[in-house]
């Protein structure tokens, strides 16, 4: 891809700027930087264009944190904002922690956004995301996909539902994106796992 065109809300800025870099949004501006490249920004428009394919469902949380992670880069290189990096680093508390987990074992079949689990632990997004990955050593996303693959395993060796019945209880989108992420995470296809248990 040599451009590629993504418009965004100005809401989506501000809010970021706001909650995220603890700054007024009316009083920054963004830079005009036609031309200039980064490898991240780079990096993350070909995972968005590549998520698109036909046969792949990105979750809403895969979505929320790409496009977070996307206006925060684009903000810490073309604007006024301050730097990501003098933020404190921030904690998240195990009871938020062990809450934000009890809601994503109880919703595993539905599409959860980064703010949902954010919403969970009362705080702001990009919090929610630093501290959860310090709490537990996994990103959100990765998170659900290993929860969503353990629940997986468990109805494989306990039930004789179809794959795609269990693709949708675990809230894959589809059963071509449920075996390819359960081969990921486990090394064999769902059908072989059942085989052997």
């Amino acid at each position: 891809m040599d451009f590629a065109h993504v418009y965004l809300r100005p809401s989506s800025f501000d809010e970021v700027i706001s909650r995220e870099f603890d700054r007024d949004a009316r009083r920054v501006s963004l830079h005009d930087s036609l031309g200039a490249r980064d490898p991240l920004v780079e990096a993350l428009l070909a995972t968005l264009a590549n998520s698109l394919d036909a046969d792949r469902h990105p979750s809403r949380l895969y979505w929320d944190g790409l496009m977070h992670t996307l206006v925060c880069r684009l903000l810490h290189l073309h604007s006024t904002v301050a730097s990501v990096t003098a933020l404190a680093p921030h904690i998240l508390a195990p009871g938020k922690v062990g809450r934000v987990v009890e809601f994503v074992e109880a919703n595993l079949s539905e599409d959860i956004g980064l703010s949902d689990l954010a919403a969970v632990a009362s705080v702001s997004s990009f919090h929610f995301s630093r501290g959860f990955h310090r709490a537990t050593g996994f990103a959100p996303y990765a998170f659900l996909v290993h929860r969503r693959i353990e629940r997986a395993k468990a109805l494989l060796r306990e039930t004789d539902l179809s794959l795609g019945r269990i693709a949708g209880a675990c809230g894959f989108g589809s059963h071509s994106q449920f075996s390819t992420m359960f081969k990921q995470g486990v090394g064999v296809s769902p059908s072989h796992y059942r085989m052997r248990q």
